[in-house]
């Protein structure tokens, strides 16, 4: 197989961010993207890397050396700087693709998890002419965005490919192509390559390679979606800013601390009625809606502290109710229930009524049933021990979702040097939202 990488675009977003190095060059789990790349393939596959001649230029970068050094046998490649999309790239280097072998044009900033072995033995043995690896489902990166090339397909055939929209209003159920395009032959990736410059099949003035299945198909060829378990986006630095969050959330979770116990109660409201959930399509109580396994009440009661006594307001007429207490008294050390019998006017006032036969003179957190954290349970102690410690507000931050939409949280003004609390601004985003700590709930 050769796999050909165009890796000449200017990367204008991530320099606005403030990075210093072309994206193919940038640090992502200890490893600059374009080795994550290389390493999605075999030792064995013909590499060439298709790169902007002013980056191989900047002494700063070392591209040429970090590209050696990954891959000694692969072929690097000067062009000009361009504007006109991966497709014009490898055109550029056309002449250096061996037209009889197995051709794979694959982006340069991002990775997957996948067999490679089972990959090839699948284009072999459906003898397809296209292949294009994709995802389907929940990743992080689809919260926020359907900007993907997304592919519509039948019992594993494609019938059309489209940069930039969904075909259906549920996105999340199609598959978005990878980044890994795959053609029978270096010859038949030049025609279409050619077909796709000479019909102008530009998307943003760009060059796509998707855009070049599409001719495939008008002539009958067979283009194949392959799918893929995981992929990992980090095309723009929102993008990778999000995937590092999420990697340190699921590494945290890896080495998760036990919860710290306290004296006093764990108080726990959830007498809502989770509209915004029923507005979506759930049909069971939020506090029951399964999170890994587990209802989501469940999993973040284990993640709160341990405490003397577990108190949960409920709602009477709460649909499942039962079922609900079971379940959190079977992880519960000594639960108690406040059953009230109708809405109330906010969290608070719910809040007012669980403190009912609570000691007061002892310590209580009050939580959420909708979330769930990672914390240092040695500094949460600490905190505890302080006597000049009179409340403690739980907060996190560089969550994306406050950084996307702030007006949706409450943030928490501290010290400069410390973390004293100034005050809460409610729904009011302060200085810098990719920094500054939210209102977690607790």
């Amino acid at each position: 197989m050769q796999i050909v990488i165009p890796m000449s675009g200017f990367g204008e977003r991530f320099r606005a961010a403030g990075y210093a190095v072309p994206k193919p060059l940038i640090v992502v789990e200890n490893k600059p993207i374009i080795q994550h790349v290389v390493e999605m393939f075999s030792s064995e596959d013909n590499f060439i890397f298709i790169c902007n001649e002013d980056h191989l230029n900047e002494p700063t970068y070392a591209m040429r050396e970090t590209l050696r050094s990954i891959c000694p046998n692969g072929v690097i490649v000067a062009i000009p700087p361009h504007k006109l999309g991966p497709v014009y790239a490898v055109m550029q280097s056309i002449s250096l693709i061996d037209q009889n072998q197995q051709t794979i044009v694959n982006y340069c900033d991002f990775t997957c998890y996948w067999d490679y072995s089972h990959f090839k033995d699948f284009v072999n043995d459906v003898d397809a002419d296209g292949v294009i690896p994709s995802y389907r489902g929940f990743h992080p990166h689809t919260l926020w965005s359907n900007y993907y090339a997304y592919v519509k397909e039948g019992a594993g055939l494609v019938s059309d490919i489209q940069e930039k929209q969904p075909f259906t209003k549920t996105p999340r159920q199609e598959f978005a192509s990878s980044g890994t395009y795959y053609f029978k032959t270096g010859s038949l990736m030049q025609k279409y390559f050619e077909r796709c410059i000479d019909e102008e099949l530009m998307v943003s003035n760009e060059y796509y390679v998707s855009m070049t299945y599409k001719p495939m198909m008008q002539d009958n060829l067979s283009v194949y979606v392959y799918e893929l378990q995981h992929f990992m986006q980090w095309g723009t630095p929102t993008d990778l800013h999000e995937y590092q969050y999420w990697s340190n959330i699921f590494r945290g979770l890896i080495n998760e601390q036990d919860p710290p116990y306290h004296n006093g109660s764990l108080l726990l409201p959830m007498a809502g009625l989770g509209s915004r959930f029923q507005k979506e399509g759930y049909t069971i109580q939020k506090p029951l809606i399964p999170i890994s396994g587990f209802p989501m009440a469940v999993q973040a009661v284990n993640d709160l502290p341990s405490t003397d006594i577990q108190k949960f307001v409920l709602r009477e007429d709460m649909d499942s109710l039962e079922q609900l207490m079971r379940k959190l008294s079977d992880i519960s050390d000594n639960p108690s229930f406040e059953i009230i019998n109708a809405i109330t006017d906010g969290q608070a006032t719910t809040c007012v009524l669980g403190l009912k036969g609570l000691d007061l003179n002892q310590p209580v957190t009050i939580a959420a049933c909708d979330n769930g954290m990672i914390y240092d349970s040695d500094k949460f102690n600490n905190l505890m021990l302080d006597d000049g410690v009179d409340v403690i507000v739980w907060g996190a931050r560089s969550y994306p979702g406050a950084i996307r939409s702030p007006e949706m949280y409450g943030w928490i003004d501290t010290d400069k040097n410390s973390d004293k609390i100034n005050y809460i601004s409610v729904k009011k985003p302060l200085s810098n939202p990719a920094n500054d700590p939210i209102v977690v709930g607790a």
